[in-house]
C-alpha cells in the first residue's frame, strides 16, 4: 500500500514476503482437500458462508473456500502476493 511502513521484524528488519511469493508458490503446495473436506464434515463451515483468509499470501486458503462453494475473501499487505493469488 503506497505510504505504508513495511512490516518489522523485532531486530527492526523490513519484512517483504512478496519478495518470496513465487518461491513459495512453487514449493509450497497449499492445503489438502481432505482440510476442507474436515472443515464441512465437521460442520465448521459450509458452502455460501462468508470466508475471511487474512494474510493469504498466494490465496491458495481462500480458493480451497471457494471451489466449496464459500465466498471468500483473501487480504493481505503484500500486493505482490494479492496479484499472484488473484485476489485483488
Amino acid at each position: 500500500m503506497p505510504g505504508t511502513a513495511s512490516p518489522a521484524d523485532h531486530r527492526g528488519r523490513q519484512i517483504d514476503f512478496g519478495r518470496t511469493v513465487a518461491d513459495y508458490e512453487q514449493h509450497r503446495p497449499g492445503f489438502p482437500a481432505t482440510f476442507f473436506d474436515g472443515l464441512v464434515q465437521r460442520q465448521w463451515t459450509r458452502p455460501g458462508q462468508r470466508v475471511l483468509d487474512l494474510g493469504t499470501g498466494t490465496g491458495s486458503l481462500a480458493l480451497g473456500f471457494a471451489r466449496r462453494g464459500m465466498e471468500a475473501t483473501g487480504l493481505d499487505v503484500s500486493a505482490a502476493a494479492q496479484h499472484r493469488g488473484g485476489t485483488n
